[in-house]
């Protein structure tokens, strides 16, 4: 099983190296940036599963990062969790709104990362799952479109029709 990558924004070179050990012991994939201006480059090269981005960067704001991955179609599904010293009620209503996955008030206590990585890859995973499980339902209601009306295929779909062969002697 691959293992799910992670990339860490920080502008602060300590928390950031105290952050990729921690995250790294714990099994995950780690790279980390500094510089917010690299990190949009970072996120479409490195493919990570999961963004935890310190909201104050130099160069380029983490507000501007968190858009500008949510906004691009190759990154909008990745989880975000923002990190800030700054948790009054505003700004993380504001982030959330942006599209961060999470909010996580500095300083950071590591067991409540913990949790909230685990939550957000595992969302991500049945998200993942269920847009697998949609592609293979419409290319059966495709097959099925080839053969039968769009009524019927949508009955038998839904399970109103019995997908069964049968019929009656004559």
């Amino acid at each position: 099983m691959p293992t799910d990558r992670i990339l860490i924004i920080e502008d602060d070179e300590d928390q950031l190296a105290l952050m990729r050990q921690y995250v790294s012991m714990l099994g995950y994939e780690v790279e980390g940036l500094t510089d917010g201006t690299a990190a949009l480059e970072r996120v479409k090269s490195f493919q990570p599963d999961l963004v935890l981005l310190d909201l104050n960067l130099p160069n380029t704001p983490g507000m501007i990062i968190l858009k500008s991955i949510k906004e691009d179609p190759a990154t909008e599904e990745i989880p975000v969790m923002v990190m800030s010293s700054d948790d009054a009620e505003e700004t993380v209503i504001v982030c959330l709104s942006s599209g961060a996955s999470e909010f996580i008030a500095k300083p950071i206590r590591m067991a409540e990362l913990t949790l909230k990585i685990q939550n957000a890859l595992e969302l991500l995973k049945y998200r993942r799952q269920l847009n697998q499980l949609n592609q293979k339902l419409e290319r059966e209601k495709s097959l099925l479109s080839r053969y039968f009306s769009s009524d019927l295929v949508d009955k038998i779909l839904s399970e109103e029709i019995a997908p069964q062969l049968g019929g009656e002697k004559l």
